[in-house]
């Protein structure tokens, strides 16, 4: 158990290294689990036809990323799938914004505006993502944020 445990940590290791070595970014929203927790139920439609604010400012620092780049490139986003619901939910969302606000149809030009949903025990690329929200929820801790978090994942 020892050796597969050393094992995930040098491949997690060395898996981000290749992500910043090849000029990887992360972009992330940290928010309160209580916060999620306390959203609208899928039967309440009325309050689900919006993007939430997390979404949106990720977004925002996406565009900025991208268009101080310099570069002709669009960026691309790409979720773990959700249950299908939350999946039809959230791409209702996006819709919504990148289509019907002015700061959605404005980041649409660096950002194209339908994500992609994949599942990450079969996708390699996704599974490499996971590990940022992962050390970020173990490891960043500011403000009220009081649980413990793991010391041995602090070089990340």
């Amino acid at each position: 158990m020892t050796a597969l445990a050393q094992a995930k940590i040098l491949y997690a290791t060395q898996a981000i290294q290749a992500c910043l070595d090849a000029g990887g970014a992360i972009f992330a929203s940290i928010i309160d689990y209580d916060a999620v927790a306390a959203q609208p139920e899928l039967s309440d439609v009325s309050r689900l036809s919006f993007l939430r604010k997390d979404y949106s400012f990720l977004f925002e620092r996406f565009y900025y990323y991208l268009e101080d780049s310099g570069s002709n490139e669009m960026g691309m986003i790409v979720f773990d799938e959700l249950d299908q619901a939350k999946s039809h939910l959230l791409l209702g969302q996006m819709t919504e914004y990148f289509l019907k606000t002015r700061k959605g149809l404005e980041r649409s030009g660096l950002i194209i505006p339908e994500p992609f949903f994949v599942h990450s025990d079969l996708t390699m690329g996704v599974q490499i993502v996971d590990l940022a929200p992962y050390v970020l929820n173990w490891r960043f801790r500011a403000g009220k944020m009081t649980k413990p978090s793991r010391l041995e994942l602090q070089p990340w």
